[in-house]
């Protein structure tokens, strides 16, 4: 099942809002489908494959390990960690998600390493 197949099957309660990927995805399952690109699915709770969350995660570390001791001091540990994040380490990050995929693959969806 493909991830547009998987958006197209989304259950969920009418009181909610529907999730937003399925208003920018469906749209493009038919040019997807059009140009013959297989689409991956997609698991709904998925931090291995947003490398985002390593990020974060970098910017946690710079946090734990400056210790700030007021607002000001957080507000500016966190900046310079931002400021901080170089191109290549985000060239790492994409270059990891074929890895990324497999291993959660691997695992069904479930974490993995990363």
């Amino acid at each position: 099942m493909c991830c547009v197949a998987f958006a197209s099957s989304v259950q969920y309660n009418p009181y909610q809002n529907p999730p937003a990927f399925l208003f920018v995805l469906l749209p493009f399952s038919s040019w997807f489908q059009t140009n013959k690109i297989n689409v991956m699915e997609w698991p709904a709770q998925s931090p291995d494959l947003n490398p985002i969350e390593n990020l974060w995660g970098d910017i946690k570390n710079a946090v734990s390990e400056a210790k700030p001791r007021n607002v000001n001091e957080l507000w500016n540990v966190v900046k310079e960690s931002w400021s901080g994040i170089t191109a290549e380490r985000c060239h790492k990050l994409v270059d990891s998600m074929p890895h990324r995929c497999q291993a959660v693959l691997k695992n069904c969806g479930h974490t993995t390493k990363y």
